[in-house]
């Protein structure tokens, strides 16, 4: 007798027919939705935003014939295969046998997506009816603490979905409609969580053209205490000049004004900008004088 594994595998089961046609094998069903294998994400993506189409904003029911007049280059039998994920996901409420409605968060979908497609606002209603589905936890858990391998979570999808190896490609379906919402992120081989709320800041116009690097604005100005460390007169240093006689003293004003580096970064650009050079000027009037 053979140990058990940790990995699930498919079962050959004896035929029901003549024993003179062999085994075959019969594909078992996962005890979770999984989206189908035979469409493209993208394929099932046309099939769902049809659905919403055809709904409308009043959720009427429509059948998979429907969306099928609409969706001409799917094949009719596998067109309704990922309806049970889609529900799962919380994009499609199912009535009876083969109705479907869109809710209210497919519906804000289509509408953000129909006036601009790259808004990314467009998807966040789909991430957080997501979020309540039956595989979004288990991913979570395996990605929270620096991301997992891409196999340690389909894994994971295996055993909770009750899918066996020959699954494996609806598995990897279903993580390309997570990463499509927004919740992961794929590096490589490495699986990543989206922070919630995450987004890539807006490239300058600078940067579309190609003229330039992204530059960090607070590189490009200088800190207070290297304007305190900055000398004023940066010329190199002259020998003392010698005093001579001064003649009475019309104006004279003496004063001691020193600043910490913190005193500096209080103050805005302008102010620095100002008192160095009012600094420049009693100086440049001082060595003028003094000649």
């Amino acid at each position: 007798m053979t140990q058990p594994s940790n990995k699930l595998h498919a079962v050959e089961v004896p035929p029901a027919t003549p024993s003179g046609a062999g085994p075959r094998r019969l594909r078992s069903r996962p005890s979770r939705s999984l989206p189908t294998e035979r469409m493209r994400v993208e394929a099932q993506r046309r099939v769902l935003e049809a659905f919403a189409k055809l709904s409308g904003p009043d959720g009427r029911f429509v059948t998979s014939e429907n969306v099928g007049q609409a969706v001409k280059d799917v094949s009719h039998h596998a067109l309704p295969l990922s309806n049970a994920f889609f529900v799962d996901a919380g994009w499609l409420i199912k009535q009876g046998r083969g109705a479907y409605a869109a809710t209210d968060a497919l519906i804000n979908w289509r509408r953000r997506a129909a006036m601009n497609p790259d808004d990314p606002r467009a998807k966040q209603a789909l991430r957080e009816t997501m979020t309540d589905a039956w595989f979004w936890q288990p991913i979570k858990n395996q990605i929270n603490f620096g991301g997992a391998d891409e196999d340690e979570v389909l894994q994971i999808l295996m055993l909770e979905a009750g899918a066996t190896p020959e699954h494996a490609a609806q598995l990897r379906n279903l993580l390309e409609w997570v990463e499509w919402v927004g919740l992961i992120r794929r590096v490589e081989d490495r699986v990543l969580l989206v922070d919630d709320g995450q987004e890539a800041p807006p490239p300058s116009p600078a940067d579309e053209g190609g003229t330039r690097n992204p530059v960090d604005p607070k590189a490009e100005e200088p800190s207070g205490k290297e304007l305190a460390e900055r000398p004023v007169d940066s010329s190199p240093p002259q020998a003392p000049l010698p005093e001579r006689p001064r003649a009475a003293s019309v104006v004279s004003f003496a004063f001691s004004f020193d600043m910490t580096a913190d005193d500096l970064a209080k103050l805005s650009p302008d102010q620095i900008q100002t008192l160095f050079a009012a600094v420049g000027n009693v100086m440049s009037i001082r060595a003028q004088v003094g000649q």
